[in-house]
């Protein structure tokens, strides 16, 4: 675009602008001559009817003479002051509002528009959500002079009295119920947030590590939070990407089948939650079945299949409480009453830990690492072999009974891996009675167990 051309599009556009002040301008003097109009007519009609109370044949009663010009000007006195008031009120009344239209027409035109004589301005125009701020606009008298507010709970005050600026954002609370104005001589009433505002502000789903896993047949309520302002629509949308894998019921959810979808929780105010859910038969619902086979192979499980079965241990860790008791109970009870075969037990070959007493050996009747020993890429995190590596249920040599057994745990390796997945590291060491081997100490006072404290919650 030339220079000329920018010219002419800046004098089209200063043209509208007038264009549209002179027409609201119009419309303002229209508006103000009608009024003008009505108030001058009941005047008269008081002026007319002066006569009938005033002395038809006023006295002179003084002269005063200009000594400049020689002019004279005659006082009269009137018997009756009676009609005074009716005549000078709406005379005043006439000056005022000249003078007020004289007075706005200093102004531009918006600011006649927006003048408002009769805001208090201790008001509240509107009040808004803006990223987890609550913007509150006052009404803006133009005559007006320091202001503050404050917001209040049902019983107490949330803030100290602020002064009101141009911005006004707090920090929104779902404990917020009033809104109070004050200036230096007033203060207002207790405005209501639910006059303003009504709206569900945050959305929350419970979850662990941002998913949900299920074992085919398990049944979850949901755990669904929200935070809100004022007296909102409380309805909560769910929904599923597969209804055939996965069924929803109010907040309940049921893993039908194997497989994987979205599940979906929204509300009425634009918040909208997509978490991704494994349905898995890959264990099964707690139980301890007589029949329960013994893994007697090391290849039962696909590499995905186990690191599935890795991460499916670790949710059900951190849904328990990683570094819990609760968390070690749900190791255990993963491996002896969810996963779908029993471990062989192998005595082992040597420790992770070195000493004295053991010769070094990692993952032969021990397995001092994260997750399940069910695949073979597992073998790169092996330190030291004896004579495998060998997964858990495959032939490995058993140096104490020189024959050949299937790979698993014995009693003190269950317990230790069941203690450092669920989040404690006391070390790859034993955990009985024997002198020569090292044992756990450091983590607490030594009980001997009861069944009371296996019941208690806080020993």
């Amino acid at each position: 675009m030339n220079d000329q051309e920018e010219k002419l599009n800046h004098i089209t556009e200063e043209e509208m602008h007038l264009e549209e002040i002179l027409k609201k301008d119009k419309e303002y003097k229209e508006k103000f001559d009608e009024l003008l109009n009505s108030i001058p007519k009941s005047a008269n009609d008081l002026i007319h009817q002066a006569p009938k109370n005033i002395n038809e044949n006023p006295k002179p009663r003084k002269k005063l003479k200009n000594k400049k010009n020689k002019s004279y000007v005659t006082i009269i006195e009137k018997k009756s002051n009676k009609l005074s008031i009716p005549i000078i009120i709406p005379a005043l009344i006439i000056v005022l509002l000249i003078g007020a239209f004289v007075i706005n027409k200093k102004h531009d035109l918006k600011d006649i528009v927006e003048l408002n004589f009769f805001k208090s301005g201790l008001e509240i125009e509107k009040v808004e959500l803006e990223d987890n701020k609550l913007n509150i606009s006052f009404a803006q008298p133009k005559n007006l002079k320091k202001r503050w507010f404050k917001v209040m709970s049902e019983n107490e005050d949330l803030m100290d009295w602020t002064e009101i600026s141009q911005e006004n954002k707090i920090d929104v609370n779902e404990n917020i119920k009033y809104i109070q104005i004050k200036d230096e001589k007033n203060e207002s009433e207790k405005f209501d947030i639910t006059d303003f505002l009504n709206v569900i502000y945050e959305l929350n789903v419970k979850t662990t590590l941002d998913k949900i896993m299920l074992t085919k047949g398990e049944i979850k309520v949901l755990q669904i939070d929200t935070k809100q302002i004022g007296n909102p629509d409380k309805t909560i949308n769910i929904s599923t990407s597969d209804p055939a894998i996965l069924k929803v019921e109010d907040k309940t959810i049921t893993a039908l089948e194997p497989g994987k979808v979205t599940l979906t929780v929204s509300d009425n105010y634009n918040h909208k939650i997509e978490i991704p859910v494994t349905s898995t038969d890959l264990i099964s619902l707690p139980e301890m079945p007589e029949d329960k086979p013994f893994l007697l192979s090391g290849y039962v499980y696909t590499e995905e299949e186990a690191h599935l079965l890795d991460e499916i241990l670790d949710y059900k860790v951190k849904e328990a409480g990683e570094g819990t008791r609760a968390a070690v109970v749900a190791v255990a009870k993963f491996m002896t009453m969810e996963f779908k075969y029993r471990l062989p037990y192998f005595f082992e070959n040597g420790r992770y830990q070195k000493n004295e007493y053991s010769v070094p050996c990692d993952g032969e009747g021990r397995y001092y690492h994260k997750g399940m020993y069910l695949s073979e890429d597992k073998y790169q995190t092996i330190k030291d072999s004896r004579f495998g590596p060998a997964m858990w249920g495959a032939p490995l040599f058993e140096a104490s009974t020189k024959t050949t057994q299937h790979n698993g745990l014995d009693c003190s390796g269950f317990v230790s891996w069941a203690l450092y997945n669920a989040g404690f590291d006391p070390g790859d060491i034993g955990a009985g009675p024997d002198n020569y081997f090292a044992t756990i100490p450091g983590y607490g006072k030594e009980y001997d167990l009861t069944v009371d404290i296996l019941r208690s919650r806080n020993n």
